[in-house]
């Protein structure tokens, strides 16, 4: 961005809305325009030897430059408004009694003033510019210097008509202003709420259709295993087709009207960075779907552990990373790196980039055009990511060169000051203790609060998992997860009480003050954008959305346990 867009943007932030953000380019468009005649008068002055109109002028130009950086239109717009105001009319009314060449000229720039005071204040405009007028009359009777030439009666009515006349038209365009502005923001918290209602509706359907989905699926399977006539297994398995293909119109379903709100939580507790990456490239190792081969460089030396949110931190990368592998990068590599930004006493600043090689860069240009128009949207898996990174204040970046292509960012992470990270010795040491459980020996915690659901679940695993606990919701899976030690979670999301993103948050928080870590598969019905990536975000290791076949779930139960 070059000087000049700086400064028409300045004082607009990331989080600024559209509408704010409208108001304040204008009005600064209106304060360059102030400065620029200020700065223009004092050199004409100069030019001509009007030595009290340079003086007045300059040093105008000075303080209202410096008022205008002081007190922004962002951060304090009605200070900015009325100072901005105020010293123009000031300065006009000096240089009308005090410099008498041109003062008429000076008398028709002011004539325009209620027209700029409604752009920059617009409730008290019209009492700024009755006291402009006032103390015009006044001067024309009572005149401040011997030289100046007071206007002659019927000039001076044709001026107080012209003002009026300006007046009153500063007040319609004020009024037409204001009536544009409500019926913008009516119309926004209209569309809004629709969008809200929408979003509603289509995750409510969507839960109890594959809800439904998911116990047709699996009873079906169940029944499979009993002794059937040939006629029997024809019916149950048109049955399984017919559920397949309306699984499918769901998901077509799902897909069209994705809802465009993500909402998350943060939660800040103490760990180590190390361990929440590998966790991250443990995840994206276990997705299928994902080619890339993910390896990560240290260029930062962490002593304590940082404070912050690890599970939102894993989410960001995750879905860059996905994002990135979308646009098939060259041998399917993407190299993360985390290097050191700066570090003081109790903080440390981190730079963390995603590199990799393209065929073409305009992929990723395109990427990042949609997010720059859609900041609040999720359209692609980087504006996904750029949504959950602005909840920390930061923002996604992208730098291309001849050797390759970067999606970058920079975190700041207190330190832990009271937690070391341990040394890799440790580690390793850890993990060679920890023994591999199989699924048959394994104690699983079923969290679900459909008692139909739990029978179903139960008895599709009656035959690989001889030892499962129930807990009716995240409460009392809470409960339970803090008396007894169990092998994998399986986490329903939507409950009463507390549901299952809290319960897993909270699990997380308390294993972030031990050495172990139980893996949770949420199990939902629902299957939305963004379910998924809240789930993950939350801390589960991973996601199965219903229906399911119960075989999936084994081989993802299964791949979370081997990996202990």
């Amino acid at each position: 961005m070059n000087i000049l867009g700086k400064i028409v943007n300045y004082g607009i932030g990331k989080h600024t809305s559209l509408l704010d953000s409208v108001r304040i380019r204008n009005k600064n468009i209106v304060s360059i325009i102030i400065s620029c005649l200020f700065l223009l008068a004092g050199i004409l002055g100069l030019l001509f030897g009007l030595t009290v109109l340079s003086i007045i002028t300059l040093v105008s130009f000075i303080f209202f430059t410096a008022i205008s950086l002081i007190f922004s239109h962002a951060t304090a717009p009605k200070t900015a408004g009325h100072l901005v105001l105020i010293l123009p009319s000031i300065s006009g009314l000096a240089i009308y009694f005090l410099e008498p060449e041109i003062s008429g000229s000076v008398l028709i720039f002011l004539m325009l003033f209620p027209i700029i005071a409604v752009s920059m204040v617009k409730r008290n405009s019209i009492n700024i510019s009755l006291a402009l007028l006032f103390f015009i009359i006044a001067g024309n009777f009572i005149p401040l210097e011997n030289g100046f030439m007071p206007l002659e009666p019927l000039s001076f009515i044709f001026y107080i008509v012209g003002y009026g006349v300006m007046l009153t038209m500063a007040e319609i365009i004020r009024k037409n202003i204001q009536q544009r502005i409500s019926e913008q923001i009516e119309k926004v918290e209209y569309y809004e709420s629709e969008i809200k209602q929408r979003d509603e509706f289509i995750s409510n359907l969507s839960h109890k259709l594959r809800t439904s989905l998911s116990n047709i699926t699996l009873i079906n399977n169940l029944v499979h295993d009993a002794r059937m006539s040939t006629a029997q297994k024809e019916l149950l398995d048109t049955l399984k087709t017919s559920t397949l293909d309306l699984i499918n119109d769901v998901n077509e379903l799902v897909e069209i009207s994705t809802p465009t709100i993500l909402d998350y939580k943060q939660s800040i507790l103490s760990f180590n960075l190390e361990d929440a990456l590998k966790g991250t490239i443990d995840i994206l190792e276990s997705d299928r779907k994902l080619k890339q081969k993910i390896s990560i460089e240290w260029k930062a030396s962490l002593q304590y552990n940082i404070i912050g949110d690890p599970s939102l931190l894993r989410s960001i990368l995750i879905n860059l990373s996905r994002g990135i592998a979308e646009l098939e990068p060259i041998h399917d590599e993407i190299r993360l790196t985390i290097s050191t930004d700066y570090e003081t006493q109790s903080m440390y600043g981190l730079k963390i980039e995603l590199a990799f090689n393209l065929h073409q860069s305009q992929k990723l240009e395109e990427k990042f055009r949609e997010l720059q128009k859609n900041g609040e949207g999720q359209s692609n898996l980087f504006t996904i990511a750029n949504r959950l990174l602005t909840l920390t204040g930061g923002k996604l970046n992208i730098e291309s060169k001849d050797n390759g292509h970067s999606v970058f960012f920079y975190q700041d992470f207190s330190k832990d000051l009271t937690r070391k990270t341990e040394s890799e010795e440790s580690d390793v040491k850890m993990i060679k203790t920890q023994e591999r459980k199989l699924l048959s020996e394994s104690n699983i915690l079923l969290v679900e609060d459909n008692t139909i659901n739990q029978k179903i679940v139960l008895l599709s695993l009656d035959k690989v998992v001889k030892n499962i606990d129930v807990a009716n919701n995240g409460k009392e899976a809470l409960d339970m997860f803090g008396t007894k030690k169990y092998d994998a979670i399986l986490m329903d999301i939507q409950m009463p009480v507390m549901d299952g993103i809290t319960a897993t948050k909270k699990m997380r928080e308390i294993e972030a003050t031990t050495e172990e870590r139980v893996p949770i598969i949420a199990i939902t019905a629902n299957a939305l954008s963004g379910d998924r990536d809240n789930c993950l975000a939350a801390g589960a290791d991973d996601y199965l959305s219903k229906p399911f076949q119960v075989e999936e779930l084994v081989k993802r139960i299964t791949n979370l346990l081997s990996r202990v």
